[in-house]
């Protein structure tokens, strides 16, 4: 009687220990999603801080500066033209101001991937000194490797050489 009890709460323990191996239920965080359809959740943070969350791929948080006279910086163009449509449709339904600027906080897709709807608006773009090279450089690889990781992502077309580029110097 001693020994099957035994071996019952090792299995007890061994089915426990393989749950806490299991992604935690309690993660509110959604994995990556292969979709390119989904809506911006953009809203106003405080004041004329807005905040874009972009579901598409992987999750990633963008945000704009609006001021209703004086105009919108962006800071990150989102993973595709569509979620960078998406932020100048919002940023354009609540300011009267001139586009004035695009901050980019990094290279990757993330940040980048909408960048050509920005340019036909012809805003300035800051990024730091050796963000441009890396995007030249890495482009054609991170375009590779999301067209390996989601069905429904779409190659990018590459940027115009004549985008007007800000470098700020760390």
């Amino acid at each position: 009687m001693f020994q099957k009890a035994k071996k019952a709460h090792r299995w007890v323990i061994l089915t426990l220990l393989l749950m806490l191996g299991c992604a935690q239920p309690w993660e509110r965080e959604p994995g990556p999603f292969d979709r390119n359809d989904l809506p911006l959740n953009i809203y106003n943070l405080r004041g004329n801080v807005w905040v874009a969350e972009d579901y598409n791929y992987y999750r990633t948080n963008l945000s704009m500066y609006i001021d209703h006279d004086a105009g919108v910086v962006f800071i990150g163009a989102g993973w595709s033209y569509k979620s960078a449509r998406q932020l100048l449709w919002k940023a354009a339904a609540n300011s009267y101001g001139p586009f004035q600027a695009l901050i980019v906080p990094g290279y990757r897709l993330s940040y980048t991937g909408g960048l050509p709807p920005f340019q036909r608006h012809e805003l300035k773009v800051i990024m730091q000194q050796n963000a441009p090279v890396l995007l030249r450089l890495h482009w054609d690889h991170m375009q590779q490797e999301m067209l390996q990781s989601f069905g429904s992502w779409r190659e990018l077309s590459r940027l115009r050489q004549t985008y007007c580029i800000k470098i700020i110097s760390p």
